[in-house]
């Protein structure tokens, strides 16, 4: 009888602890938790995509590549719903308040524009008179990624980040020594470009020439530019990095908004604009 009931609670006991054991043996798959490898600059710091709460796009460098032709604002135009840039010539933008150029998210931007903030790495850039980007001065070389930040961001960039944020990253392609371009159409129109790039032990430089020229496809809509670019990096360690660029881009452009009205100030329909800009940037980049 004792046994009998020994029996009794052994074959009970196996009924719950086998299946379970089974289940167990059964179940290999193995769980990853990865780091989000896109990292963008939403707060004035760098930050996982998967942290951010706000409308937030990036676009990266071989979209850029395909798709733009001019500028990367073409492919932003194109690749983001609610922007727009406004373009009313083959190439080139030009300035002025009814002119081409102008930025727009969700509807804010302005004549000229003051209400969409550009950043080049991180770093505002607009004209000190007026306070509105020049956009024949991006081009499409050497650039890593685009980020917008649709919506108000006055509280973190200040009060020109009213519609929005766009943040272009720059960074050489060192996969390609040389490459060379050029590129032909109608109106006279056409593009040269040559692009340097190359890592030395710690060091890397970088050079990139290109030449656009147009005469537009209508009167007062011709278009000409050079962009210079330059830099150097150097890597102390894993950890710290030290980078030198620099950008000269001299353009000139007819203006046909300008034709008809009264030029009180002896403007004409031509302008002729040379933009510089440089910047020295030491990065840490410490592990979590």
């Amino acid at each position: 009888m004792y046994f009998s009931k020994l029996k009794i609670i052994f074959i009970i006991f196996s009924l719950f602890i086998l299946p379970l054991e089974a289940q167990i043996k059964q179940d290999t798959l193995l769980h990853y938790n990865l780091d989000d490898s896109i990292v963008v600059i939403a707060n004035r710091y760098q930050i996982s995509m998967k942290n951010i709460s706000d409308s937030y796009e990036v676009i990266p460098a071989d979209q850029i590549k395909d798709f733009a032709n001019h500028s990367v604002l073409e492919l932003i135009d194109i690749s983001y719903p609610s922007a727009f840039v406004m373009d009313k010539r083959i190439m080139g933008y030009g300035v002025g308040p009814d002119g081409a150029g102008q930025i727009y998210l969700r509807g804010q931007g302005g004549q000229p524009n003051t209400g969409v903030l550009v950043l080049l790495n991180g770093h505002p850039d607009f004209m000190g008179i007026f306070g509105h980007p020049l956009p024949d001065v991006y081009g499409v070389d050497d650039i890593q990624q685009v980020e917008v930040l649709a919506g108000p961001g006055s509280t973190v960039f200040g009060s020109q980040a009213m519609g929005g944020v766009i943040n272009i990253i720059t960074q050489p392609d060192y996969n390609n020594l040389i490459k060379v371009s050029a590129e032909g159409g109608n109106y006279n129109t056409y593009k040269l470009g040559i692009n340097i790039a190359k890592l030395s032990g710690k060091d890397g430089f970088f050079f990139t020439l290109r030449k656009k020229q147009s005469n537009g496809h209508i009167d007062n809509t011709a278009f000409e530019s050079l962009h210079l670019q330059a830099g150097w990096s150097h890597q102390f360690n894993p950890v710290w990095d030290l980078s030198a660029h620099g950008r000269y881009v001299p353009y000139s452009f007819d203006d046909p908004a300008r034709v008809g009205l009264e030029d009180v100030a002896n403007l004409g329909t031509y302008a002729k604009i040379e933009r510089i800009t440089g910047e020295i940037i030491l990065k840490n980049i410490f592990d979590k």
